[in-house]
């Protein structure tokens, strides 16, 4: 399995995804757990070991939009805090 598989399949990508219908609905409306999955493991698994936190928060607006709602920064980082500390626990991302 790839490290994407890994994390994705992970009880933490879980638990991130719980989480973000939670606190983000308008944003987790009408996305499956799969697609939810996919976006918390890129942030770990891509984005935060290719540019840090800075390119997390530039991608993360435009991987989570969906229904015409797109996040603004203040909510992208929060679901880069809420990736974090869940779904990259599991891909051990610092």
């Amino acid at each position: 399995m790839s490290d994407f598989d890994l994390v994705h399949d992970s009880e933490a990508a879980a638990t991130f995804v719980t989480a973000f219908r939670a606190q983000f609905p308008a944003l987790a409306a009408g996305r499956s757990d799969t697609a939810l999955r996919d976006d918390g493991t890129h942030i770990c698994v891509d984005d935060l070991p290719e540019g840090g936190d800075r390119l997390a928060l530039t991608r993360i607006p435009a991987r989570f939009a969906d229904g015409g709602v797109t996040p603004d920064q203040p909510t992208a980082g929060a679901i880069l805090a809420l990736a974090r500390s869940t779904v990259c626990a599991a891909a051990s991302t610092p």
